[in-house]
């Protein structure tokens, strides 16, 4: 994520207030994120950064520069950016692991039922939704934890239809009819798009991806898959995507049906991004 605005607030002395604009990224690499704190006094020091990346690295340094922390998490909240979105929350309420036990009583039998499901191809639990809607409520944080060092995907199937088109891409490049668009102009356009989406980080288009860990009282495992969309005001909502043996089984299928995760963005290929393209039809000459 590029350096990007976030909050603004003073500090106050005994004799004046200095203005201070703070501002963040994230290295893509490792994760790390950067605060940059910009004195808009002259007088005052004119900027510093610091690397943090626990909740207790951002309250420290916001003690130290008289930030309110609570003020800040809200305006992470309140970007409409996913990444910055989690970044909030996460801060505010540091989650916990979420353990099997842990889920209520009521939601063992599911539980063991859908982790069976997968086993054995048994039919899904009718109670799995259940157990679903009480993850998107009560059980919100536990689903939060589910995010821990993992990734936000863009959702290209969705996003590319009405992004990669002939169309859009001469409207955006300013070319008109009489120029032929070539493959290899869709692809430097569709690639700059795609990189461009996953700067924005949008909830909407780029959901964060969640593998809830479930064990039954027998010891198996599985997950349940989930992305987590950012609907305007109406804040998150859970997309649930089934049952799966591990991350990297559930991984795969979103990958398979169009996701793709905002690490591997650089390795989609030419051919799956004209996959998804929509050429334009030639027009057919009238004849006198």
């Amino acid at each position: 994520m590029k350096k990007t605005l976030v909050f603004k607030y003073e500090i106050m002395s005994s004799v004046c207030e200095w203005p201070v604009e703070v501002s963040i990224s994230q290295s893509k690499k490792s994760g790390i994120w950067t605060l940059y704190f910009d004195y808009v006094d002259p007088e005052a020091k004119a900027h510093e950064k610091h690397l943090v990346q626990t909740p207790e690295e951002f309250e420290l340094v916001a003690e130290e520069r008289n930030m309110d922390i609570d003020s800040f998490c809200q305006a992470l909240i309140d970007s409409g950016n996913k990444e910055l979105f989690e970044l909030g929350t996460h801060i505010r309420n540091p989650p916990e692991m979420t353990m099997a036990s842990e889920l209520p009583k009521k939601f063992w039998k599911t539980r063991d039922a859908a982790i069976e499901h997968l086993l054995s191809n048994s039919r899904l639990p009718t109670g799995l939704v259940d157990l679903q809607d009480w993850l998107a409520t009560d059980g919100w944080n536990d689903l939060l934890a589910a995010w821990i060092n993992e990734d936000v995907a863009l959702n290209l199937k969705e996003w590319a239809a009405y992004k990669f088109s002939d169309s859009s891409l001469r409207d955006d490049e300013g070319h008109d009819d009489s120029v032929a668009i070539t493959d290899q102009m869709r692809v430097d356009y569709a690639r700059a798009a795609i990189s461009d989406a996953v700067e924005q980080s949008d909830g909407y288009d780029s959901p964060s991806v969640h593998s809830f860990p479930i064990e039954s009282k027998d010891g198996k495992q599985a997950i349940l898959g989930c992305t987590v969309e950012i609907h305007g005001q109406t804040g998150p909502v859970p997309q649930w995507h089934g049952v799966f043996a591990d991350k990297e089984a559930y991984y795969g299928y979103l990958r398979e049906t169009g996701f793709l995760l905002h690490s591997n963005a650089d390795e989609i290929s030419d051919a799956e991004i004209l996959s998804f393209w929509v050429v334009e039809k030639k027009k057919k000459k009238t004849s006198k």
